[in-house]
């Protein structure tokens, strides 16, 4: 009997220790917090959040740093980082209004520069097409396709009969392409049709298109006077291989083809009449 009762003493103190061990070890996981964070920015409420332990860690904290003091937000064993948390709040608070007070005394030692301000000429903000006096050839050569919007021409290289917007002027490789009047390069892009392809507005609406080019003289943007070189003739797309090499020119008022030939002075060379 002695030898039962001393067995179940013994039986006793071991469980007695193992569940002293087990709420120990409960103890540590619940109350030591495995991480937190700091978020938050100079004059504003600096928040610091985390996790309460590994049993936990669906458990949130936090709380915020305003104006130098610590305040209490959700009360889950936020007091065990409080210390650590509110030093690397005011570290990080020094550290940004330094920064901040640097940048200003830089700002305040240096003058502040006045770019000059460049003003755009009447002649370069405003451009007017003078539908009186017209616009000049960009090339000087046969008309291979005419204008044709009201009925349907052939083109020899399509084999077929379509309406053309522009005037398809014959010319030689490396001719010079002149521009048609004053105006100011709105686009320049690569187009399957008509190559690279030169968009010039002329004011009031109107707006000069030339195709089938290369080496350009200018970018968008540039203001051209009448007569300049815009660029040379180049080899012609695949679209006009019967037709050969040759000037695309189409004008547009409000972004409607127009006749060219309205605005161009008649030369010998026109034969499409």
């Amino acid at each position: 009997m002695s030898v039962v009762l001393t067995v179940l003493k013994i039986l006793g103190v071991v469980l007695l220790g193992i569940l002293a061990l087990v709420l120990l070890l409960l103890a540590v996981l619940l109350l030591v917090p495995v991480r937190y964070a700091v978020s938050g920015s100079v004059g504003d409420s600096v928040k610091v959040s985390g996790k309460a332990g590994w049993l936990l860690s669906a458990i949130r904290y936090e709380f915020s740093l305003e104006d130098g003091e610590v305040t209490d937000g959700v009360r889950i064993f936020g007091f065990r980082v409080r210390k650590k948390a509110k030093a690397q709040i005011r570290k990080a608070q020094t550290a940004k209004q330094e920064k901040k007070e640097k940048v200003e005394k830089k700002a305040e030692a240096e003058p502040v520069k006045e770019e000059p301000v460049t003003r755009p000429t009447v002649a370069e903000s405003v451009l007017h097409f003078d539908t009186e006096k017209g616009i000049a050839w960009p090339l000087e050569g046969e008309l291979l396709l005419d204008y044709s919007m009201d009925q349907t021409i052939y083109f020899p290289t399509l084999e077929q009969y379509r309406c053309n917007p522009a005037l398809v002027i014959e010319g030689a490789v490396n001719d010079k392409v002149f521009s048609a009047a004053k105006g100011k390069i709105m686009d320049i892009t690569e187009n399957e049709v008509t190559g690279c392809t030169v968009k010039q507005d002329l004011g009031d609406g109107y707006t000069a298109i030339y195709g089938q080019l290369k080496e350009l003289n200018f970018k968008t943007g540039d203001m051209v006077e009448a007569g300049q070189v815009i660029g040379y003739v180049s080899e012609p797309t695949k679209y006009y291989s019967t037709e050969g090499s040759n000037l695309y020119f189409e004008l547009q008022k409000d972004g409607k083809p127009v006749n060219p030939k309205d605005f161009l002075p008649e030369l010998p060379m026109d034969t499409m009449e």
